[in-house]
């Protein structure tokens, strides 16, 4: 039997975890690559939940999804009403940060790449 929410006195939908782990396989299914990290704690503060990138050559190539996830209830359906369902410091702006995004970049920096070399290419990715 699922938990009783003390707030509203009805029965929970379902878990954080569990929602994330549906959305993850709802992401893949329409071909999405998925990151979510298991153990935040090792995350930086506020980094949303999950991010997701469309598959080269799938039908969602090019998109981006980043989702924070919070524990809700039927009732509620604010998610600052209930502290665990309260944002932490910096998801809001992770989540304004990633919304804002208008381009792109990928590369690979390797432990044995020159750091000025480094810097001038991150410098001029920047800067375009």
């Amino acid at each position: 039997m699922r938990p009783l929410c003390h707030v509203c006195h009805e029965y929970d939908l379902e878990s954080e975890a569990q929602l994330q782990d549906r959305l993850c396989d709802l992401l893949r299914l329409k071909g999405y690559l998925v990151s979510h990290a298991l153990d935040s704690r090792h995350s930086e503060p506020g980094l949303p939940d999950i991010i997701a990138v469309g598959r080269k050559g799938g039908p969602a190539e090019g998109s981006l999804i980043v989702v924070e996830t919070k524990k809700g209830n039927a009732k509620l359906r604010e998610a600052t009403v209930t502290k665990r369902g309260r944002y932490l410091p910096g998801q809001q702006d992770w989540l304004d940060a990633f919304a804002a995004v208008r381009r792109t970049d990928a590369m690979v920096v390797r432990t044995t790449d020159d750091w000025d070399s480094v810097v001038a290419k991150l410098t001029k990715e920047v800067l375009r």
